[in-house]
């Protein structure tokens, strides 16, 4: 049994125009909007009971409940909409999941071949009181209501997964998932009772092949589908749009252990969506972008350089295109084409660990025309820790070159008080600046 709460407030510089810090107006930490902020918590109860059997089956159940407050204040086009207010926007919601899982887990044979079976369910319901978009100044002044109304979301899953070793060196895994969605949402700004409902399901199928060539090299395949679930709000209002999109998606790959100390993995992939949509909650629009491809490129690297000392590393390329746009104006916007991540890491049996590890984000189109590119970044972090039966202490630095980097990037057109026409271009939120934080535990 687990219990658990947070809740916080802040206040926010938003999203920034580039030409703001370039004319002097503010600073990378400044904002054009001073009231844009929010306050969010949320509470959790779980519960999880593990029943072993006799006959070696197992038995797993767990039961959540969440409750979700969120109000957030933004302002992303400044005075593009409202030349007298400005265009500040609120959105809130208070929203209670509650959830089950449950699955059967039992080793058995089939025609003398070890066997390995799982069957699930799953049950999740959101319940979301007075789901608001409104449009509003310095947090106090309402000025119009965008959106506002109830939601109900219910997903009911079964799945059953079957792993047969076929031989010494083959092992296949076939599973089958069915999903049942049901969207309901009521809008309370119509006057008259406005109350939609539509139901869906789909089916996703998976197979996986594993053979060791030997004790040092694995080879895997993986194919399967999937399904994008959509806000409730896109799924009842707009027809023409796939309730659940289906994702269809590939892995090939190898693992290679050459000695003991070293571990690699590398992979090709692949992935089509079926429809790319999203419900625009700045707006209270959808916006749909049709098929996509994505498909890319993996290498991992765990190698131990002496007793306590480890290094790894994670590379990953990715090429993402719309199918239905014409070349060059297929991007998708803000796709990663380049992100790695990897560090040293230092144990020693005394119980002091100190590790030194990076973040990298290549550049990557922010527009379907890369046209305006959204910037990359390489980070250093560090944590030092030393741990004892009963205590620890830790330190951690975030951004340890204090770099100025761009964490949200967005092409978007905005309005500032002193202009008389609007700019498209990037905007961005600050990535955090170098930043320190020490934390004591004590177990018991």
């Amino acid at each position: 049994v687990s219990l658990s709460t947070f809740s916080s407030k802040w206040d926010a510089s938003g999203q920034i125009p580039t030409r703001a810090i370039e004319q002097g107006l503010i600073t990378r930490f400044g904002s054009i909007d001073p009231n844009e902020g929010g306050t969010t918590s949320r509470s959790n109860a779980n519960f999880q009971f593990t029943k072993m059997l006799a006959d070696g089956g197992a038995f797993h159940q767990q039961l959540f409940i969440s409750r979700y407050d969120f109000e957030l204040y933004s302002n992303f086009t400044f005075f593009l909409n409202d030349s007298v207010n400005g265009d500040q926007i609120k959105q809130k919601e208070k929203r209670i999941v509650y959830g089950y899982n449950s699955s059967f887990v039992k080793n058995s044979t089939l025609k003398k071949l070890p066997l390995k079976s799982e069957v699930g369910l799953q049950l999740r319901i959101d319940d979301i009181n007075n789901i608001e978009l409104s449009h509003t100044a310095e947090k106090q002044k309402l000025i119009t209501p965008l959106s506002f109304g109830q939601v109900n979301q219910i997903n009911l899953g079964l799945y059953c997964s079957e792993t047969l070793q076929i031989t010494e060196k083959l092992t296949l895994n076939a599973a089958m998932r069915f999903d049942q969605f049901q969207f309901d949402y009521q809008n309370d700004l119509d006057t008259n009772y406005n109350r939609k409902v539509k139901s869906n399901h789909i089916v996703s199928p998976k197979l996986s092949l594993f053979y060791d060539v030997d004790k040092t090299l694995q080879l895997y395949f993986k194919t399967g589908t999937g399904f994008h679930s959509n806000d409730t709000r896109v799924a009842v209002q707009d027809s023409s749009t796939q309730t659940l999109p289906r994702a269809l998606g590939f892995d090939l790959g190898i693992f290679y252990k050459p000695i003991d100390k070293i571990l690699m993995n590398i992979a090709i992939w692949g992935l089509d969506l079926q429809q790319e949509f999203v419900y625009v909650g700045d707006e209270a629009i959808v916006e749909q972008s049709g098929y996509s491809r994505r498909y890319g490129f993996d290498f991992s690297l765990r190698y131990q350089l002496v007793k306590w000392l480890y290094f790894d590393t994670d590379i990953n390329t990715t090429v993402s295109k719309t199918l239905h746009d014409p070349e060059g104006q297929n991007y998708i916007p803000l796709a990663p084409t380049l992100t790695s991540i990897g560090g040293l890491t230092a144990k020693f049996e005394s119980g002091l660990n100190v590790s030194v590890r990076y973040r990298y984000v290549g550049d990557r189109p922010a527009n379907p025309e890369n046209t305006v590119t959204a910037q990359g970044y390489k980070l250093f972090d560090a944590v030092i820790s030393y741990n004892q039966p009963s205590y620890s202490i830790g330190l951690s630095i975030e951004n340890l070159l204090n770099v100025d980097w761009n964490e949200a990037q967005f092409d978007t057109e905005s309005k500032l008080k002193n202009e008389t026409t609007s700019v498209s271009e990037l905007h961005f939120t600050p990535g955090t600046p170098f930043f320190a934080k020490v934390n004591v535990g004590f177990y018991f």
